[in-house]
């Protein structure tokens, strides 16, 4: 499977030292964009869900695991106001304990 690493926390487009437009590492658009433990600070939710809003294709599916952090709720409705449903599903198995979030773009 053929992969990008995304930095999420930062906007799509960045200064150079010239004062130049330098594109990140990722661009386009993608039908799976996968993300494990990524909920720690407070304000991270809008920016990733503006990250996957930006990248995530027409049917895309989104794959979070979280291990249950407080920002979760925060997450699910910034993917909402972006027009993403959610299927969560608990995850079990010792020592491992957490959320499988799969998020698609209603009407998908």
């Amino acid at each position: 499977m053929k992969y990008r690493h995304g930095n999420w926390a930062s906007p799509p487009w960045s200064a150079a030292r010239n004062g130049a437009a330098v594109l990140r590492l990722v661009e386009g658009e993608f039908d799976l964009i996968i993300g494990s433990d990524l909920l720690y600070e407070r304000d991270e939710p809008a920016g990733l869900a503006s990250f996957i809003d930006r990248h995530a294709a027409p049917g895309a599916e989104v794959w979070i695991i979280d291990p249950n952090r407080s920002n979760r709720p925060s997450f699910h409705r910034q993917m909402a106001a972006r027009g993403f449903g959610l299927r969560e599903a608990r995850i079990d198995q010792a020592p491992y304990r957490g959320r499988f979030l799969t998020y698609r773009r209603a009407g998908m």
